[in-house]
């Protein structure tokens, strides 16, 4: 009887650690699918958030099986958010007033199917066993979320806008499913954000007894303001005017529109670097414009072919009629050595083009960069703001005037010009020899015509220091000066319109066909004359009556000098 007995204890404690075992692998599948769910809801800092609805339980119970449910997107600026939020206690209300980003695009797609070990198979989240699926391919989604050989989609909804007045994307009556959340157009001078998973459920909830199924998902994407990324400086020293070659320093931020935690080199795949060069302005656009990449305290030198290649472009992605692309397009290995440095990592290109003789007015600036994420497929920006300074040009003539009398207008003096004040006191010294003097601005050596005046179609920087060398006199009755003389161009106020009855330039240019000429901007030079020119201070003439009255005072002095002598000897002598 004993036997019997111990027979039936064994088999309960048998039956009752199959229960357990049950309990404790249903337990560990939930907390894969709500690692899953976590993962799936929000890619990296997209915040998102959910409120429950009616169907509060799983999507797998068939009683949720018919279960609808929406996506609202709001659209923040970065680092907007209240401190100590993050996307899963993030909710609308919590959004700053000033947060909300304008402009921004958006679409929603079903996911039909998954690669799983090899093999795309059907997602329908209403079966528990394809929430299993898709907790394999979680990873590979996050890194890869532009990668279409992962996933197969569906019909993908029709794009919402952001708006002063349209601030939030609602996407509803969404079925039970995974959806692919894409940022198609981005708010000019901000950057994009990579495409994102999201599950509908949301699963939350410290674990499977506190478990909280969200039907209608609220997501935080943020954009970053990229105004400040970019700054493009043309290097003064380089340049006066028409004929010059121009060098520009672009900089731009090391960025990634990838939100994976930590960040890696691969995350900056397809950054690039770009200038949109004006058509108008320059006699060519090449790859052959870079002459160098550089980066703060870089532990090997970036090296053209092997880190970065460059190329010019005619058609690219937000690329402006009238301009043309030079793009700087660095490879993993070069990647890897910026996000390597030590120091800002931010990326310089040294860049020239030869400025056409008949220039515009301006230069607007078009530099711009492409953030690099896991694909390396993002859309170039260009950020504009405080880093967009242009540069101005406009005519500009000496007027030769004698120093004496300015109303006198001086014809045949010679000039040459100078980016920097080193390099025109060197030619100043000797002016006219072709060493000392090879610095000068390809605007070439301009003679004054018969009222005084050099050439004034020539157009030269505006608002920014140059010089000029006096090369030769305009005649031989006046002096070389022998030291450069400082310049500053001022835009002129006056002009004159292709429409004569528009007197100002606002009326001028408010009507497209017009066009508007500035005045040239004047400066008199003016020029001494030597003492033997005939028009100087009047000397005595040799021989004249005065120098003989000088003469004979002189005689006069000197015997009566000898006189006083000669009776003081003959003192002392007595």
């Amino acid at each position: 009887m004993l036997g019997p007995k111990l027979r039936v204890a064994r088999t309960s404690t048998d039956v009752k650690m199959k229960l357990k075992g049950k309990k404790m692998a249903k337990k560990k599948s939930f907390r894969k699918l709500l690692a899953a769910a976590f993962a799936l809801t929000l890619v990296g800092g997209m915040g998102a958030a959910g409120t429950a609805n009616a169907a509060t339980g799983a999507p797998w119970d068939a009683a949720n099986a018919n279960q609808k449910g929406s996506i609202s997107i709001y659209k923040m600026k970065d680092g907007t958010a209240p401190a100590g939020e993050d996307q899963y206690t993030m909710a609308p209300e919590k959004v700053p007033a000033d947060s909300y980003v304008p402009g921004a695009g958006f679409t929603v797609t079903p996911v039909t199917k998954v690669l799983v070990e090899g093999t795309k198979e059907k997602v329908e989240l209403t079966k528990i066993e394809d929430w299993n699926k898709i907790s394999k391919v979680v990873e590979g989604l996050n890194k890869n979320s532009s990668d279409t050989s992962l996933y197969e989609l569906g019909a993908e909804s029709t794009e919402q806008v952001t708006s002063a007045t349209n601030k939030v994307l609602k996407f509803s009556d969404l079925p039970i499913g995974l959806y692919r959340v894409v940022e198609k157009t981005t708010p000019d001078g901000y950057s994009s954000a990579d495409p994102f998973f999201i599950t509908i459920p949301q699963i939350t909830g410290k674990d499977s007894a506190t478990a909280t199924y969200k039907y209608n998902v609220d997501v935080f994407p943020k954009n970053k303001d990229q105004k400040d990324s970019v700054t493009k400086d043309a290097v003064q020293d380089s340049f006066v005017g028409a004929g010059d070659t121009i060098k520009y320093t672009i900089t731009a931020n090391f960025e990634t529109t990838s939100n994976t935690k930590p960040l890696t080199a691969a995350n900056y795949k397809g950054y690039a670097i770009f200038d949109d060069a004006e058509i108008a302005a320059y006699e060519s656009i090449t790859k052959d414009a870079v002459t160098a990449v550089t980066v703060d305290k870089i532990n090997d030198p970036l090296t053209k072919g092997t880190d970065y290649t460059v190329e010019d472009q005619d058609n690219a992605v937000n690329l402006e009629t009238g301009r043309k692309r030079v793009i700087v397009k660095f490879t993993d290995k070069g990647i890897e050595k910026i996000f390597n440095s030590a120091g800002t990592k931010k990326v310089s290109v040294a860049i020239e083009f030869k400025l056409k003789d008949n220039l515009p007015d301006s230069i607007n600036n078009k530099s711009g960069f492409i953030p690099g994420n896991n694909s390396g497929d993002n859309t170039p920006i260009i950020p504009g703001g405080k880093g967009d300074k242009g540069t101005e040009f406009g005519k500009f003539e000496i007027v030769k005037v004698d120093a004496q009398n300015n109303k006198t207008k001086l014809a045949n003096a010679k000039f040459m010009f100078f980016a920097t004040e080193a390099d025109a006191n060197k030619c100043a010294a000797k002016p006219g020899d072709a060493t000392e003097c090879a610095g000068a601005s390809k605007i070439g050596e301009l003679i004054t015509d018969v009222d005084g005046k050099t050439d004034s179609t020539k157009k030269f920087k505006v608002g920014a220091k140059f010089w000029a060398v006096e090369t030769a006199a305009p005649s031989n009755d006046y002096v070389l000066p022998g030291k450069a003389v400082e310049i500053t161009v001022a835009r002129s106020a006056k002009g004159t319109c292709s429409d004569t009855t528009k007197t100002t330039r606002d009326e001028c240019v408010a009507v497209e066909a017009n066009t508007w000429t500035y005045d040239a901007f004047s400066m008199n030079i003016e020029n001494v004359k030597k003492a033997d020119s005939g028009n100087w201070f009047n000397l005595p003439k040799t021989g004249a009556i005065g120098v003989g009255i000088f003469a004979l005072l002189g005689a006069g002095l000197v015997a009566g000098g000898t006189t006083m002598h000669m009776r003081s000897r003959r003192r002392e002598n007595a």
